[in-house]
């Protein structure tokens, strides 16, 4: 899959799994493990996550994105 593709758009919702599951009708535990293998992969990720207020904008769920936005790679040898 490195030669096929670049860049990985990869969205978070809610970071506790209940939440996620209340709101999108699936659990995060697929979408969490694929930042995971991706990741170790050293496939470039961009994280998008929206802030709509009610749903994803609790503090303690804003906080736990962050932690998995600074666990990241910041680039690989060759991305530039």
């Amino acid at each position: 899959m490195r030669g096929l593709t670049d860049l990985f758009l990869y969205d978070l919702k809610h970071m506790d799994r209940e939440a996620h599951h209340a709101t999108t009708g699936a659990g995060n535990r697929r979408i969490l493990e694929s930042r995971e293998k991706l990741s170790a992969l050293g496939h470039d990720l961009v994280l998008r996550f929206a802030i709509i207020p009610g749903f994803y904008d609790s503090e303690d769920n804003i906080r736990q994105t962050g932690e998995v936005a600074a666990g990241l790679p910041r680039g690989h040898p060759g991305s530039g």
